[in-house]
């Protein structure tokens, strides 16, 4: 069981219950997840250049 509701987390977090419950049951592809990688790290570097 979930320590907190998740629609009180969803609220808190901004996010619908419907959102919450498509990403769990379609996790991120390894694609996106190699996407996100290159955006942190697109975001370090640039952040570093200032």
């Amino acid at each position: 069981m979930d320590k907190y509701p998740i629609n009180l987390v969803c609220q808190t977090l901004g996010i619908s219950t419907r959102s919450y419950y498509d990403r769990k049951e379609n996790p991120r592809s390894n694609k996106e997840k190699e996407d996100l990688e290159l955006v942190e790290k697109m975001q370090t570097i640039f952040a570093e250049k200032l």
